[in-house]
């Protein structure tokens, strides 16, 4: 886009959406074995004065980045607070919440997942199913598997809901009175997973390319998984698509190669019911993670920044 006639003469501030090597799209680079087969082009027009700034979150994008550009590229790149909240509840509704689990009521679990392959929602099933778990896992997610669905509905205490985009009021409601939230991905995502931090809800989630920007005070577990789509080491080498990793994960999935993932998730699930106050401290601490990118902080910071590229 940055050699569109809309763009001519003006200063270009690039924040590329998920991986570092989508600026490539302004050069008409899109496919993965593409855009890293000619990252030298790319990292040539990050440098070249038709791009003022990149913009990227303190995560595995900035590494990526590392990987793959010239050190005149990564002069461009600044880390800035990828995402920016909006906290909705105070430390007393986290205490209240608290002092009902602490009183016998079931612990909650939230996970909702926009795409049941993509957002890895069938290890999650599993792992609450064997975990025996005396919680409630609240889903929404609106194509699970047949063969998935059937074992929800064998399951009392996992409750589906199928009918997306969730209103306001109902994600309001879900966020509010849920206890911890779990954000399963294969690939992406990670708006729900700020969601859940303005709630100062402890999270569970993988450490793919975001998830560490979720998880970094004590606020919640970080899961390890085997493969991760944007890994400099397969991207665009060993997968051209993301149909084509989805694939190599299902292979890698009937052959056991998540078994430890979904151990993983027990053990996180099992973890906050032997300890339920850590519900309310990693909660405390989500809610301190929250506060401390919130989105006056967000704006600022890109105020200044473009208040600085603008006087160049």
């Amino acid at each position: 886009q940055s050699y569109s006639p809309r763009f001519t003469g003006k200063k270009v501030i690039i924040e590329p959406n998920d991986h570092v090597l989508a600026i490539g799209s302004s050069l008409g680079i899109k496919k993965p074995r593409e855009t890293v087969e000619r990252c030298k082009e790319i990292s040539d027009f990050i440098s070249s004065s038709t791009v003022s700034r990149v913009l990227v979150g303190d995560n595995d994008l900035i590494h990526h980045a590392k990987h793959y550009y010239l050190d005149n590229a990564l002069k461009k790149f600044i880390v800035y607070p990828e995402f920016s909240c909006l906290v909705k509840v105070t430390a007393s509704h986290l205490k209240n919440k608290s002092e009902k689990i602490l009183t016998n009521r079931k612990i909650r679990f939230l996970s909702i997942a926009s795409d049941f392959e993509k957002k890895a929602v069938d290890l999650l099933v599993e792992a609450f199913i064997e975990s025996n778990s005396l919680g409630e896992l609240i889903l929404v997610c609106h194509n699970v598997s047949e063969n998935i669905r059937s074992k929800i509905l064998k399951t009392k205490n996992i409750s589906l809901i199928e009918d997306i985009p969730l209103s306001n009021k109902k994600k309001d409601f879900l966020y509010r009175n849920s206890d911890v939230y779990i954000n399963t991905t294969h690939i992406d995502g990670g708006a729900v997973a700020v969601n859940a931090l303005e709630y100062g809800l402890p999270i569970i989630t993988h450490t793919y390319h975001r998830g560490k920007s979720y998880v970094e005070n004590g606020n919640g577990f970080l899961l390890n998984e085997p493969m991760k789509y944007y890994e400099p080491k397969n991207y665009g080498i060993n997968w051209n698509s993301i149909n084509d990793y989805l694939e190599q994960v299902k292979i890698l999935k009937n052959s056991g190669g998540y078994a430890h993932v979904q151990n993983q998730f027990i053990n996180c699930l099992k973890h906050y019911e032997k300890q339920p106050r850590d519900i309310f401290d990693h909660g405390i601490l989500s809610l301190k993670l929250a506060k401390n990118n919130n989105l006056e902080k967000s704006n600022q910071i890109l105020i200044d920044l473009y208040n600085q590229v603008s006087s160049e």
